[in-house]
């Protein structure tokens, strides 16, 4: 009789785990994504790498392990038929298709990742009664910076990777130090330490071992060692996919490996290594805010850090209240705490006035700090988001001037809006919880709420997204309507509430 077993998977992925090798062109966008040094500041300090080592053995270290991890585990012949179909030769069909053709951008290489390496990956993990989950461009809790790809294996996140197009990826590797750096947390970095220091970012943020740079072509691997005295970050050379198997098996030992909590072997890293020094590049550096401007400082630090690294920012108008101090000279120092949320416009965090300007300070001592970072291109129109919100605010601020005290205040306070270069600020009044849901609220609460609706649309502002998760309860115990980044100014002239959608959303 037949046996239905066929080869082991460790034999069948030495032998079959090929893709295809596109043609690589000029890419699209050459922007690489600058570090969070502010989010940086808050990371465990175990896990904030200071330097970073090169390891030549790393991918075979991978390789080797998912060896020990998959042993002699045999695929039934239906399942082996399965997994060769995600590998070549069939892929080579999909080859004459003009999107195998060439990789010019990250979004490509996004495309052919998940039509090939990742969707085997996930077939493996599944055959082996493994719990798989991908999850595209997200952030860690509580941080703003976005990677590309988590890979969530039996719940816990695993392993991240960055997708990049074949060119850019290419000339990362020809500037990946051939010894190691120390790694400095600071703005302004050469182009090969924004790249380390973004990786080591992300993997801290995630507590996780494993980051992949891939062009699909081409892989460098990154692995984070936390460490009490000293934590450190090495990385692989570049590895090409072409004619190899390596990657992919690198790929997937790193997944396994995570989600056994198996140790892959890495040699020890000398205490008197000798680094190597970066020479500077030719991109342009941008200019050091002047701190005769700046009205604001904050950072992410906890207060046991000494020397935190802090952002200068400078008030957006003179409507700002919490920028006034008997100082003139002496910038108000907010530290932020916890996070509060995320929206579509950037991170939510509750933040605290230093002692050293509290004292001149009356009024709140904790506010709510809505802000973004212009890490990305597109972290421009989050940005322009933001200051439309600010703009509603002052709206409202005129409002309650002009027409005096209403019965309830319909928002937060404004404490004002700062910027620098790559940084907008918004502080707000510290509320409570968001409502969940509609459903939640009595007969009583669900009419305050449509009260504070109707003095919104009095005061002119049509809010564009009145859903639950936009109201929240106020320390007082009311309620508080907020993030007005959809809003616009409106002129209701309706009478009945189901004439006007931003009322209906309410009612």
């Amino acid at each position: 009789m037949a046996s239905d077993q066929g080869k082991s998977l460790r034999d069948l992925l030495k032998e079959s785990a090929f893709f295809p090798f596109p043609r690589s062109g000029p890419s699209q966008s050459r922007n690489f994504t600058e570090p969070s040094i502010l989010e940086s500041s808050r990371l465990d300090p175990c896990w904030k790498a200071a330097i970073a080592v090169r390891d030549d053995g790393l991918i075979d270290a991978l390789c080797s392990t998912l060896d020990d991890i998959l042993d002699d585990t045999r695929l039934s012949a239906m399942e082996e038929a399965k997994l060769l179909n995600r590998f070549k030769p069939l892929l080579d069909e999909y080859g004459r298709d003009p999107i195998w053709d060439k990789i010019t951008s990250e979004a490509r290489t996004s495309t052919l990742l998940n039509m090939g390496v990742f969707q085997a990956a996930s077939f493996c993990l599944r055959a082996l009664d493994k719990k798989f989950n991908l999850v595209e461009q997200t952030s860690a809790k509580g941080y703003g910076s976005e990677i590309d790809f988590t890979f969530e294996v039996d719940t816990s996140v695993a392993v991240l990777a960055e997708a990049k197009a074949d060119d850019v990826l290419c000339e990362v590797a020809s500037l990946l130090p051939p010894n190691g750096i120390l790694l400095t947390w600071a703005p302004d970095r050469q182009l090969i330490e924004k790249v380390i220091l973004n990786a080591a970012l992300h993997m801290a943020s995630w507590r996780t071992e494993w980051l992949f740079l891939t062009s699909h072509n081409h892989w460098i691997i990154f692995r984070l060692h936390p460490d009490d005295e000293r934590p450190y970050v090495t990385y692989s050379p570049m590895l090409s996919m072409k004619d190899e198997t390596r990657p992919f098996r690198a790929f997937l030992g790193s997944l396994l490996a995570s989600a056994g909590k198996v140790v892959v072997p890495s040699p020890e890293v000398p205490k008197d290594i000798i680094l190597d020094e970066i020479t500077e590049d030719a991109r342009p550096k941008s200019e050091s805010f002047p701190q005769e401007l700046c009205t604001l400082k904050i950072t992410m630090a906890p207060p046991e850090i000494p020397e935190p690294y802090w952002v200068s920012l400078q008030q957006v108008d003179s409507t700002s209240t919490i920028a006034h101090t008997d100082n003139a000279n002496k910038p108000v120092c907010l530290r932020l705490t916890r996070p509060l949320g995320r929206g579509s416009t950037g991170l939510v965090y509750e933040c605290r006035l230093e002692e050293n300007t509290a004292q001149d300070n009356p009024g709140p001592r904790t506010f709510a700090v809505k802000y973004v970072e212009v890490l990305k291109t597109k972290d421009e129109s989050r940005r322009e988001r933001l200051r439309h919100e600010f703009g509603i605010y002052q709206v409202l601020e005129r409002a309650y001037s002009r027409f005096g005290k209403l019965s309830n205040r319909v928002a937060p306070q404004c404490f004002g809006m700062f910027e620098n270069d790559s940084f907008s600020v918004l502080i707000l009044e510290l509320q409570g919880d968001a409502v969940r849901d509609w459903r939640d609220l009595n007969e009583t609460e669900k009419e305050h709420v449509l009260e504070l609706a109707q003095e919104l649309h009095a005061l002119g502002v049509f809010h564009g997204d009145l859903e639950s998760r936009n109201v929240v309860r106020t320390i007082a115990g009311g309620f508080s309507i907020l993030d007005f980044n959809e809003s616009r100014k409106h002129n209701c002239k309706e009478k009945k509430l189901v004439k006007c959608y931003d009322l209906l959303l309410s009612a």
